[in-house]
């Protein structure tokens, strides 16, 4: 997940880390499906010390984002369903500053659902 640090999804040309001074905007995708399987966290990490479904996307100076990458190992058979959409966090307050819904790019519905079987 990439979100530019300057951006038009305002309305117009906004600097998010210059309106914040947020260095790590919060990705908050309910994900039950990682439970029980191997995460690499490759750009982020996991918002422990917070609720379950939060994750840290911290900002890149070399690309101007705030980034986001994890790489999951399905250990677990059975079905899984992932919410097609998630949002970001934006703002050093307990209320944000900015929030920004995404979604999996190229899925219509609200979910994925898949099994894994052996």
């Amino acid at each position: 997940v990439t979100l530019p640090s300057v951006n038009n999804y305002f309305g117009e040309a906004v600097n998010l880390l210059e309106e914040t001074s947020d260095s790590t905007a919060l990705l908050v995708l309910y994900a039950d499906y990682f439970n029980g399987n191997t995460l690499n966290y490759t750009k982020g990490s996991a918002a422990e010390d917070q609720f379950p479904e939060r994750y840290f996307m911290p900002y890149n100076p070399e690309t101007q984002n705030y980034e986001f990458e994890l790489q999951v190992t399905l250990d677990q058979l059975g079905e899984y369903v992932i919410p097609a959409e998630a949002f970001i966090e934006v703002g050093l307050d307990d209320c944000p500053d900015f929030f920004v819904n995404t979604r999996f790019q190229g899925v219509d519905g609200n979910e994925i659902r898949f099994s894994v079987v052996e």
